[in-house]
């Protein structure tokens, strides 16, 4: 799905004058576009994240994934990560606004894309969807871990359990933390990429 609005930016690129409200609208619908797609996705994530935990830890009762609407999905994005110690939303416009500096750099002194500036302009969109997936992909992360916490505390639980994959490439830090119990408000923060992962404490 970038791949295609990706491709359709550089062909309305193409056709486009480089003057600065130009340059700036056209990314901004870009980044716009990717971020309607993806938070319906975020949602659906968190949604089966919730509702994997539950049936895992508090079988013969329904869940309530619903109760995670727009709303929770808009609040996490808009919230800082301790894992990444970022905030989303923030670091997306950040990501967003490099890629309209580059791009308005890159312009001759007629205001277009010369021909050799066209195949940096092009590198310099697929380095920024890159990124941009790369902060994706995290949020995806963070998505699973707090909607996970929230069905936990739902049912109930107010800790619960630290877990590493156990293997050679467990960090220091995370091997420290393996089968320790904490507050799930009180979690210490996650590294980027950690594999670890939570259960409730039931005693």
């Amino acid at each position: 799905m970038y791949n295609i609005m990706a491709a359709e930016f550089q062909r309305e690129a193409a056709r486009a004058d480089w003057d600065e409200l130009n340059v700036i609208s056209k990314v901004d619908l870009l980044y716009d576009r990717i971020d309607q797609y993806l938070r319906p996705r975020y949602l659906r994530i968190a949604r089966r994240a919730y509702r994997e935990a539950w049936e895992e830890f508090v079988p013969g009762q329904e869940s309530d994934e619903e109760r995670l609407d727009p709303v929770y999905v808009a609040t996490l994005l808009d919230g800082y990560d301790k894992k990444t110690q970022y905030k989303y939303s923030s670091e997306w416009e950040r990501k967003r606004d490099r890629l309209k500096e580059a791009l308005l750099s890159m312009r001759d002194v007629s205001g277009r894309m010369s021909g050799g500036n066209s195949q940096e302009a092009r590198e310099a969109l697929r380095r920024s969807l890159d990124l941009l997936m790369r902060q994706v992909r995290q949020m995806a992360d963070t998505m699973t871990d707090e909607a996970r916490n929230q069905a936990f505390e739902d049912a109930g639980y107010d800790e619960v359990i630290w877990h590493t994959q156990e293997d050679t490439k467990v960090c220091k830090t995370c091997r420290a933390r393996n089968g320790q119990a904490y507050p799930i408000d009180q979690l210490p923060a996650k590294h980027p990429n950690c594999r670890c992962w939570y259960s409730p404490k039931t005693t």
